[in-house]
C-alpha cells in the first residue's frame, strides 16, 4: 500500500525545490523614465535605470475613499506602501491620496511625485487588490 502525502506537504515541497534552485516568481521591472507616466498592479516594480531607482507597489494599505454616488460625511483616503531602492538603498514609504481628488503630489528626495489610485470605488462594488493601479509621474 502507497502512503499519500497531503497536498499541502506536496505544495510546499515544490515551493521549497523551487527556492532551492533558484527560480523565482517575480516579475522583469517595468521600464520607466522621468516625466512619463507608468501604472503599477500590487506587488509590481518600476525602474527609473537613468536615476537608479526602483519603486514597488507592496499594498494597498486602506482605502476609506467615500464611494462614488454616495454622500459622506468625510471625503476618506487611499493609502498604498510602496518600497523604494535608491541606488541599493531600500525603504519603505507610505502615500496617501485625499478622496475626490484626481491626482496628489508629494517629494521622494529630489524629485516631485504625481500620484493617484485607480479604480475609484462605486456604491455596492468592492475592489479586489488585483484591480487596483497606482499610477506615477516621477520629475525633477
Amino acid at each position: 500500500m502507497t502512503k499519500r502525502l497531503p497536498v499541502t506537504v506536496g505544495l510546499l515541497a515544490v515551493f521549497l525545490l523551487l527556492m532551492t534552485t533558484g527560480l523565482s516568481c517575480s516579475e522583469e521591472p517595468l521600464p520607466a523614465t522621468l516625466g512619463a507616466q507608468f501604472s503599477l498592479s500590487v506587488g509590481q516594480t518600476a525602474l527609473i535605470e537613468s536615476e537608479g531607482l526602483k519603486l514597488t507597489f507592496v499594498e494597498v494599505e486602506e482605502d476609506s475613499r467615500c464611494p462614488q454616488g454616495v454622500e459622506c460625511v468625510q471625503a476618506g483616503q487611499v493609502t498604498c506602501r510602496v518600497r523604494v531602492n535608491y541606488k541599493g538603498a531600500v525603504s519603505t514609504i507610505y502615500i496617501t491620496q485625499p478622496g475626490g481628488s484626481f491626482i496628489s503630489y508629494g517629494t521622494l528626495g529630489n524629485y516631485n511625485v504625481g500620484f493617484r489610485v485607480e479604480p475609484y470605488p462605486e456604491a455596492g462594488k468592492e475592489i479586489a487588490e488585483s484591480e487596483y493601479r497606482l499610477l506615477m509621474n516621477v520629475n525633477y
